[in-house]
């Protein structure tokens, strides 16, 4: 996918893009140069345990975004299509 950056340096991450990143408006994002090319990463969330009873949940702070179930299918696709990759199922 290409983009054009503006006169002003800016530029536009495409929906699409936002979307299955998870970065949101005002996202304070993490940006490097590594061996050449730039690495937009949107923060971490860090994830609290909880233990209820006998189980333990991992839970993420208060004022996280909630998942959406088509991200949750998305990240599961993603994972499962890297594993392919790694285990030379492709």
């Amino acid at each position: 996918m290409e983009i054009t950056i503006d006169r002003a340096g800016r530029l536009v991450i495409p929906k699409a893009l936002r979307e299955l990143a998870g970065i949101q408006p005002g996202m304070t994002l993490e940006v490097r140069l590594t061996e050449g090319k730039i690495e937009i990463e949107p923060p971490s969330v860090e994830v609290m345990p909880v233990k209820k009873g006998k189980r333990s949940f991992l839970v993420a702070p208060a004022g996280t975004p909630p998942l959406s179930v088509d991200r949750v299918r998305r990240t599961i696709q993603q994972i499962r299509g890297e594993r392919r990759k790694a285990g030379g199922l492709e």
